[in-house]
């Protein structure tokens, strides 16, 4: 078999190949693919381990969703605040902003291990 064709079908479908694109693109294998007139062109060595694939992608996207970094951050505040004395309510929000944002990038920077 040289390749997978998935064709257009009804939006659920069509979803669910969106889904194995990102899932794809996710585990560095956006080459694997390609679009066509007709449909997606997939090169079946793109599902090798893609179970894997699969758990690491839905593992991030929980992370991201569902971290609740607000807890995360309501504990820091009050130590944030002893070390930042006097200095203010505004740098205690900036300060606890730049730690959600790093928060994110890790949780974006998760990749997908080798094959």
């Amino acid at each position: 078999m040289d390749e997978v064709v998935l064709y257009p079908g009804s939006w659920l479908y069509n979803a669910g190949v969106v889904g194995l694109l990102r899932i794809l693109d996710f585990g560095g294998r956006c080459n694997s693919y390609k679009f066509t007139n007709d449909g997606v062109r997939i090169d079946p060595k793109a599902f090798f381990n893609f179970g894997f694939l699969y758990f690491a992608y839905a593992t991030k996207l929980y992370l991201l969703e569902n971290f609740d970094r607000l807890s995360v951050l309501k504990y820091r505040k009050s130590e944030i605040a002893k070390q930042l004395g006097k200095e203010g309510e505004r740098q205690v929000r900036e300060k606890l902003r730049n730690i959600d944002q790093e928060i994110r990038q890790k949780i974006f920077a998760l990749e997908a291990g080798g094959d």
